[in-house]
């Protein structure tokens, strides 16, 4: 026999032991914390090989960007579905200016300090434009269609 559910006064209840995780994800998947700390890293993985070919994102950052953005839409929790929609574009953000950091595009420099930096931001987010769409448009698919099948599914 199963011992009895009911709670003990002041006891606070406990999650089952399926949902039980960390603050990346658990077994119904990754949290959108875990989904954005995945996206970052396969974004990263995708610019150091860009930058060991080149001087600026490319191909392969492009390809494993927007693979990562559309996985991570697979995987989230459903009610992150929204945040996986917002989240390429700001990781992307954020990539673009650790790689104009570490690796200024052709022509430009760390010298002039703020104002070559911004450019050299710019310039990535510019270039980047068709990763960034292609991974926008994988990860809203995805959560698109996951959230009208969890609508039919109630």
């Amino acid at each position: 026999m199963r011992p009895s559910s009911a709670a003990k006064p002041g006891a606070t209840p406990s999650l089952p032991a399926t949902a039980r995780g960390g603050p990346l994800g658990d077994s119904r998947g990754l949290t959108a914390l875990g989904a954005a700390v995945v996206v970052l890293l396969v974004g990263a993985v995708g610019a150091v090989i860009d930058l060991s070919i080149g001087s600026s994102l490319g191909v392969m950052f492009g390809i494993l960007f927007t693979l990562g953005c559309a996985f991570v839409a697979t995987r989230v929790h459903q009610e992150d579905l929204a945040a996986t929609i917002v989240l390429p574009p700001l990781a992307y953000l954020v990539l673009a200016i650790v790689t104009a950091i570490v690796e200024p595009p052709e022509g430009g420099s760390l010298s002039g300090g703020i104002k070559d930096t911004a450019a050299n931001v710019v310039q990535a987010m510019i270039l980047g434009a068709p990763a960034l769409l292609a991974a926008t448009v994988a990860a809203t698919v995805v959560a698109v269609v996951r959230g009208r099948r969890y609508v039919r599914r109630r």
